[in-house]
């Protein structure tokens, strides 16, 4: 991660963007040399906003780390992502988390990861305990 004075930045930010754009790098900001603010991919962004959003929630994330844990010692089955959809979504294509979508006022129209998930859960769970799977 590089670290640059805001006058640097203000003179260089076009190229900035462009490489924090193409390498997902992050560039520190400081003001009288000291961090201030951190330019970031939109792609970044996202990523983190959305792992933010899986952490922010203990049950969800408990449960990611027990499946982890299983995987660790030989239980269950890792997929990738092309295995389930058959092909890799880009980030540019994912659906974006509800924080994301209330920043950009389309609050109504976006489902997170987690909300799916639970729903997914959910529905396991009903069905295991009705006896059909």
């Amino acid at each position: 991660m590089k670290t640059l004075p805001l006058a640097e930045v203000k003179a260089k930010l076009s190229g900035l963007i462009e490489d924090v754009a193409r390498r997902d790098e992050r560039v520190t900001i400081t003001k009288r040399g000291r961090p201030t603010a951190v330019l970031m991919s939109h792609d970044e962004a996202m990523s983190l906003d959305a792992t933010l959003e899986i952490m922010s929630d203990p049950e969800f994330y408990a449960e990611i780390l027990r499946n982890r844990h299983a995987l660790d010692r030989g239980k269950g089955r890792a997929y990738e992502l092309s295995d389930l959809v058959g092909e890799e979504v880009p980030a540019s294509r994912a659906k974006p988390t509800r924080r994301a979508a209330a920043r950009d006022g389309r609050l109504g129209t976006a489902t997170t990861a987690r909300d799916q998930a639970k729903g997914t859960r959910g529905a396991r769970r009903a069905r295991t305990r009705s006896g059909s799977r």
